[in-house]
């Protein structure tokens, strides 16, 4: 196990190992992240925006969360709310679409 987990080309196949499980994680994250952006976000931004954009439009928002009486709540400013129109993606986040493998 420890084998898989170093860095570098240090012990010849293992370095082979990492670059493999890297190459593997990072194209799930941008399988997962493209699949995000057409499946939620595609009525609020354009589907062709990079990373920082979705981030700074999509989860750089001001907002405040409160925890009473065992219940957790985000609040929203309404300006927040319309720039994101976060009716819709509320919306598109409770009917997720299947993916097929």
């Amino acid at each position: 196990m420890r084998e898989i987990f170093t860095y570098g080309s240090v012990g010849g196949a293992s370095g082979n190992r990492c670059s493999y499980l890297e190459h593997s994680y990072k194209r799930l994250a941008a399988f997962l992240f493209e699949t995000f952006k057409e499946d939620v976000t595609a009525e609020v931004i354009p589907i062709r925006s990079y990373a920082t954009s979705v981030r700074r439009k999509i989860v750089d928002i001001g907002a405040k969360i409160v925890k009473k009486s065992h219940m957790i709540t985000l609040k929203l400013s309404q300006s927040v709310m319309q720039a994101i129109k976060f009716d819709k993606l509320w919306a598109n986040c409770q009917n997720p679409s299947p993916i097929l493998i």
